[in-house]
């Protein structure tokens, strides 16, 4: 089970005085702190991108819906941190949410969920009981709200957000294969032959094998948009590594 973290990546100016001004302090909460206490609840940590706290990153928006389990850290109320908690509030999965001791004025919205308190200071004397007790909250929250998120359920809400679909070709081509039929998904793995860019073109023009592609004439496919010279030669490089070439004109003119 995938446990996706999200939390403040940077110490904000402003509360720097309240983690002894350590610019890396969030950095030792995930490293000693939250991922030994998803491994001890048997999950597996998937930290958060360095880059978070700047942009919400569609990677991490797709974190957010497939991860069975979010551990979501609101201390210091970062604002990119409740923007992904929405999301998967959104999406009505469930998340585990926990704070530092010093984060106070917790927003009302964020009450319905339970919460757990770790000390901010790290002390080697506390340290093994804040970590079991997020690792117990971690399993608590598995076991009452698998299927559904708490602040969702608080709130009533009557219609579930859909998973976002990628916006890269890469991504695109690897949603395709992934949401597909098992058996399905096999007979396009020749796909992954051909780059991002000119696999989609092939499955946008419904080509579901090398076979199809090779019928094809290359004055038709230079009809088709984003395929150019460069493309055309790819496609017949991968069809000549398997025997094949692409459809003659003139033979295609012959059989019209």
């Amino acid at each position: 089970m995938k446990c996706f973290i999200i939390m403040p990546i940077t110490t904000p100016a402003e509360w720097a005085h309240h983690y002894g001004n350590d610019p890396d302090h969030f950095s030792n909460v995930i490293e000693y702190l939250f991922i030994p206490a998803i491994k001890a609840a048997n999950m597996e940590p998937i930290p958060p991108s360095s880059e978070a706290s700047q942009i919400i990153h569609s990677d991490i928006i797709s974190k957010l819906a497939s991860s069975e389990m979010v551990l979501c850290d609101i201390s210091s109320l970062n604002s990119n941190v409740f923007f992904e908690l929405g999301v998967r509030t959104a999406l009505n999965k469930p998340v585990c949410l926990v704070k530092d001791d010093v984060t106070t004025n917790i927003p009302f919205d964020t009450i319905p969920i339970q919460y757990e308190t770790y000390r901010s200071a790290l002390t080697v004397m506390h340290h093994e009981n804040d970590l079991k007790r997020i690792s117990d909250h971690l399993i608590r929250t598995q076991d009452k709200n698998s299927n559904y998120n708490a602040m969702w359920k608080a709130f009533g809400i009557s219609q579930t957000a859909s998973p976002p679909e990628p916006s890269s070709i890469e991504e695109k081509l690897d949603f395709l294969i992934q949401r597909s039929d098992p058996n399905f998904a096999l007979s396009l793995t020749w796909l992954r032959e051909f780059s991002p860019k000119v696999a989609t073109v092939l499955i946008n023009a419904d080509l579901y094998s090398l076979r199809e592609v090779a019928n094809i004439s290359e004055e038709m496919f230079k009809k088709v948009n984003g395929i150019g010279n460069i493309e055309i030669s790819e496609i017949k490089q991968v069809l000549a590594n398997h025997g094949l070439s692409l459809k003659c004109h003139k033979a295609m003119r012959v059989m019209s």
